[in-house]
C-alpha cells in the first residue's frame, strides 16, 4: 500500500511541472503570431467601420488555418442601451443561425490558399441572405504564413407576426399573418398570411428553402386561395451561386386564376377572368473566369398559356387575345466582377455591395405551331446594367432592357416593351444624398392588360394608380435624401426625402390619349426600417401634391408601403 501511494505521489510530482508548462504555453501568445480580433471584441458589432479596416491583400495566397464562425446576437448586451430585461429575454428565445447554414455558403476552406476574391464574394453571399442583418470576414490571427479567419454575422428576429397596411395611388391593401425567415436556424422561410388589396383577398402560404440538399439549391413552394381564384408556384433551382460556378439548372412554374380589372383615369374600363399557366426549365454552363469576367450559356424551354373569358356584361371593351407559346431558347450572359462596398445608398446603415462592372444578358427563342404555339414568332430578351463611379461622390447606374415578340403571321410586334433608365447619386457626405432618375419605356402591340402605367407607387406618387396608361412612358424624378444618425430605441433607423417628379404615359396610336397632360408633383417622405428584424424591408410613407390635372384628382395623395430599398 505504501509503495503504491509513494508511486502515485512520485507520478504527480513528475507531471506537475509539465502541466504548468503546458498551461503557460496555452495562455501565452505565440511570439510569431499576431491576434487581430477575438469573438468578444466589441468592434465586431460595428460592421461598417470594421469591414473598412480589414485588408487581406498582404495575405493573398497564404494558407488559411482556422475559420471561426461567430453569430452575434440580435441585441448587443455589452451596449447599455440594449442590456435590459426585454432584449436579453429575446436573445435567449431566438434560435441562432446554425454554423452549418453559414458554412454551406462560404467559398473558402481551411487548409486552402487564401483567395481574396472568394473571401469578398463569400461576404456578399451572406449579406444577400434575408435572415442576417449584416456579414463580414475579418482576420482573427496570423502566424507566419498562416492566417486564421473569423466569419462574423449578426442575426435578426425572424419569427414574428406580420400586420401591414399599404396605400399607393389611392388604393389600400392589408396583410396579416406570421412568418419565420430563418426556420430552425436553417435559413429557410415559411409564411402564412391573409392578404387583401383593391383587386382580391385571400390566404397565402409560401415556403422558400434557400439551402436545400447540397446547400446551393433553392426550393420554393407557394399557394394562394383568393376570393377570385387561386395561384400555385413551384421552383427548384441550382443557380450560378458564385462568380466562378461552372454549371446551373432549374425548373419553375406557376398557375394563376384571377379576375382582372382594368382602369384608366380612375374609371374601370373592363373586367374579366384571366387564367395563366407558365413553366420554364433550363440548364447552363460557364467559362472559367478570365480578367475578372465570366461568360455563361443557358439553354431552356418556356411554356406560357393565358386565356381570357367570362367578361363582365357591364363592359364592352374587347378582351385581350388568348396567348399560347411553347419555345426553346438560348441565352448568353457576360458579367464583370468589380464590386465595391458602400453604405447609405439603398439601405440604412448597412454594408451594400455595388458592382462597378458591366452585366448583360441576351436571350433568343422561336415559337412554332409544331410545338403547341398559336403562331410562329421570334422571341428576344435583353438586360444590360452598368454602374460607373466618378470619384468618391458620384455614382451613375444605367440600365437597358427589352422583352420582344415578333409575330411572323401578322408581321407585327406583340406585347413587346423596351426601355432605358439612369439613376444618378451624388454623395454629399455620409448622411446626405442627391438622387435623380430618368426612365423611358416604349411598348409595341400591347394588349389592354399590359399597358404602361403612370401614377401611384414610385411612378408619379401624386396621382392614383394607373391614372395614365398607354404604350409610351417617360418619368423623371429628383430626390434630396437624408439618413438620420439617431438609432431610435436601438430598434429603428430613419431617413427622409423631399422629391419632385414629372412624366406621362400615353398611347401613340390613340389621338385622344396622345394629348395626355404631363403630370408633375412634389412631396416629402419618411423612410424607416428595423435594425433587428427584416432589414431589407424599408417602409415608405410619402405625401405628394399634384401640380397638374388638379381639377380631376385629390389635392394630395399619401402612400404607405414596404419596399426593398430607400
Amino acid at each position: 500500500m505504501r509503495d503504491s501511494l509513494a508511486h502515485r505521489l512520485q507520478s504527480v510530482l513528475f507531471l506537475l511541472p509539465l502541466t504548468m508548462a503546458s498551461g503557460l504555453a496555452l495562455g501565452a501568445e505565440d511570439p510569431g503570431c499576431t491576434t487581430f480580433y477575438t469573438a468578444s471584441d466589441p468592434r465586431l458589432f460595428d460592421f461598417i467601420q470594421t469591414r473598412k479596416a480589414a485588408d487581406f491583400t498582404p495575405w493573398q495566397g497564404r494558407t488559411i488555418g482556422r475559420i471561426s464562425l461567430v453569430t452575434l446576437p440580435i441585441f448587443n448586451e455589452a451596449d447599455p442601451h440594449e442590456n435590459n430585461f426585454v432584449f436579453r429575454g429575446l436573445n435567449r428565445l431566438h434560435k441562432p443561425t446554425r454554423a452549418k447554414t453559414l458554412n454551406k455558403q462560404l467559398l473558402i476552406r481551411e487548409g486552402e490558399p487564401l483567395n481574396v476574391d472568394h473571401l469578398h464574394e463569400s461576404e456578399r453571399i451572406l449579406r444577400g441572405a434575408g435572415y442576417l442583418y449584416d456579414a463580414m470576414i475579418v482576420p482573427e490571427r496570423a502566424c507566419g504564413d498562416r492566417i486564421d479567419l473569423m466569419v462574423v454575422v449578426r442575426d435578426i428576429w425572424t419569427l414574428q407576426p406580420t400586420a401591414s397596411f399599404k396605400r399607393t395611388g389611392g388604393q389600400n391593401s392589408t396583410s396579416v399573418g406570421i412568418v419565420d425567415d430563418n426556420l430552425l436556424g436553417l435559413g429557410h422561410s415559411l409564411s402564412l398570411s391573409w392578404d387583401k388589396n383593391a383587386q382580391r383577398s385571400g390566404v397565402v402560404l409560401n415556403f422558400d428553402g434557400q439551402h436545400m440538399f447540397d446547400g446551393r439549391t433553392e426550393l420554393g413552394l407557394g399557394y394562394a386561395k383568393n376570393d377570385d381564384g387561386r395561384r400555385s408556384d413551384f421552383t427548384l433551382d441550382h443557380p450560378f451561386y458564385a462568380f466562378d460556378t461552372r454549371w446551373a439548372a432549374g425548373i419553375t412554374g406557376f398557375e394563376d386564376q384571377r379576375i382582372e380589372t382594368e382602369s384608366a383615369n380612375g374609371i374601370t374600363t373592363n373586367r374579366y377572368d384571366d387564367r395563366l399557366q407558365y413553366l420554364e426549365v433550363y440548364g447552363g454552363l460557364a467559362s472559367q473566369v478570365q480578367n475578372r469576367q465570366v461568360r455563361r450559356w443557358r439553354i431552356g424551354m418556356t411554356y406560357n398559356n393565358e386565356i381570357y373569358d367570362n367578361q363582365d356584361a357591364a363592359y364592352t371593351a374587347p378582351l385581350p387575345v388568348n396567348k399560347q407559346f411553347a419555345y426553346p431558347w438560348i441565352e448568353y450572359e457576360r458579367r464583370e466582377d468589380a464590386f465595391v462596398t458602400t453604405s447609405n445608398l439603398s439601405q440604412l446603415f448597412r454594408n451594400e455591395d455595388v458592382n462597378l462592372g458591366e452585366e448583360w444578358r441576351v436571350r433568343f427563342g422561336a415559337t412554332t405551331r409544331a410545338i403547341r404555339s398559336d403562331t410562329d414568332a421570334l422571341v428576344a430578351q435583353l438586360a444590360y446594367n452598368n454602374t460607373v463611379s466618378f470619384g468618391a461622390h458620384h455614382l451613375l447606374r444605367n440600365t437597358v432592357g427589352a422583352s420582344l415578340l415578333w409575330d411572323e403571321d401578322r408581321k407585327a410586334w406583340e406585347n413587346s416593351v423596351y426601355g432605358a433608365g439612369t439613376n444618378y447619386d451624388y454623395f454629399i457626405d455620409d448622411n446626405n444624398r442627391w438622387h435623380a432618375r430618368v426612365a423611358v419605356d416604349i411598348g409595341e402591340g400591347l394588349s389592354s392588360d399590359n399597358q404602361l402605367k403612370a401614377g401611384g407607387d414610385t411612378f408619379l406618387r401624386g396621382y392614383p394608380s394607373g391614372w395614365q396608361r398607354g404604350d409610351r412612358r417617360v418619368v423623371v424624378n429628383v430626390e434630396r435624401r437624408h439618413f438620420f444618425d439617431k438609432h431610435v430605441l436601438n430598434l429603428f433607423r430613419f431617413g427622409a426625402a423631399a422629391f419632385a417628379e414629372a412624366g406621362k404615359a400615353w398611347d401613340s396610336t390613340h389621338t385622344v390619349m396622345q394629348s395626355n397632360t404631363v403630370l408633375t408633383d412634389v412631396g416629402i417622405g419618411l423612410r424607416a426600417n428595423s435594425s433587428k428584424a427584416r432589414p431589407n424591408h424599408v417602409m415608405h410613407l410619402d405625401f405628394a401634391i399634384p401640380l397638374t390635372d388638379r381639377g380631376t384628382v385629390k389635392k394630395f395623395q399619401w402612400s404607405l408601403q414596404s419596399q426593398s430599398s430607400f
